[in-house]
């Protein structure tokens, strides 16, 4: 099998009007690929102090752990 070219990824993301890392995360929803609020999320990590940061992905870390042992 080939592998799919960095160049087919942004053609698609493209159509689909979303930055091309969405493409990237396995297993993810498309309703999740195409929902701004991963965008939004990302704005207000970038923008956070250090702290804020630090809680954000504390908080994902725990979340991920949560679903990893009930799933």
């Amino acid at each position: 099998m080939d592998s799919i070219t960095t160049e087919t990824i942004e053609k698609i993301a493209a159509y689909f009007k979303i930055e091309p890392y969405r493409l990237l995360i396995p297993n993810m929803p498309i309703e999740e690929l195409l929902d701004n609020k991963i965008e939004q999320i990302i704005k207000c990590y970038t923008k956070s102090v250090e702290e804020g940061r630090e809680n954000i992905k504390r908080i994902a870390e725990m979340e991920a752990r949560y679903n990893l042992s009930s799933g």
